[in-house]
């Protein structure tokens, strides 16, 4: 593991392999390690860098007040002083959002854009309640196994939250301070739209989402690669809104496809 500091921001970061550069950004509740099967497949043809999101994984938290926005301009930084100018951005939920906004406050910094389980639209209004409950227990009561479980299966498919892979997710996010995760889950939940500017993003862009993705729902992949002019859509079958672990075979099948397809 590695650290660092960007305008305040404090990082905690991954940099594996060598070869053109690949930034993949997590999911909220998640972590970096989401990326490892990616990584292991993907490490001995590419420089692979992952980076936990604040109050997750090693990254400590940052105050409720941060916009997805401004952590997107400050992860640029983070890439830029590793001596990347421009890379491949991807990412998972929050972290394809991220990706989106580097895409699009930086172009010059994106070589192509890689999308999994993404929303470019607000939260769902009728679910922000419920995500909010559920934040207020953990905050007071921490997070048990029960409201973990809740969770997951929440992001996953029932099937693959009750799995031994699914459950190393569930006692992960048991183990998280919801108080230092809050600033990020707040940045989520109240993020601005982004969707009337898909349009704009003119790099190659690749979108996975999971079929049966309920915080995320299929419609709505279906729709931004519409939008974006170059834009390629694969559709997950049997694959709830944490595709990377859920279909590790598959996502890293077609983000290696689609990674050497892009041009030098």
């Amino acid at each position: 593991m590695a650290t660092a500091t960007i305008d305040g921001w404090e990082f905690a970061y991954s940099d594996t392999g060598t070869g053109p550069s690949v930034v993949l950004l997590h999911g909220l509740l998640m972590d970096r390690t989401m990326w490892d099967h990616q990584i292991d497949a993907l490490s001995d043809s590419y420089r692979v860098i992952t980076v936990d999101a604040p109050g997750h994984g090693e990254s400590p938290g940052r105050p409720v007040g941060f916009t997805l926005a401004e952590e997107s301009a400050a992860l640029t930084k983070l890439v830029t002083g590793l001596g990347v100018d421009q890379a491949v951005w991807g990412g998972h939920s929050l972290g394809a959002f991220n990706s989106l906004c580097v895409v699009l406050d930086a172009p010059e910094r994106v070589r192509a854009l890689i999308l999994i389980d993404g929303n470019a639209g607000p939260e769902n209004p009728d679910m922000v309640p419920q995500y909010d409950a559920m934040f207020e227990v953990a905050k007071q009561d921490g997070v048990s196994l029960d409201l973990a479980n809740v969770a997951f299966t929440i992001l996953s498919t029932e099937a693959f939250a009750s799995s031994a892979e699914g459950q190393h997710w569930v006692k992960k996010i048991s183990a998280m301070d919801a108080n230092s995760a809050e600033g990020t889950a707040r940045a989520v939940f109240d993020r601005t739209s982004r969707l009337s500017e898909l349009p704009k993003v003119t790099t190659p862009t690749l979108i996975l989402h999971g079929v049966d993705d309920f915080p995320n729902p299929i419609e709505g992949a279906r729709e931004a690669a519409a939008a974006i002019p170059n834009a390629e859509l694969i559709e997950i079958e049997a694959c709830g809104h944490t595709a990377p672990v859920e279909k590790p075979v598959e996502v890293t099948t077609a983000i290696r496809a689609f990674l050497g397809r892009l041009p030098e």
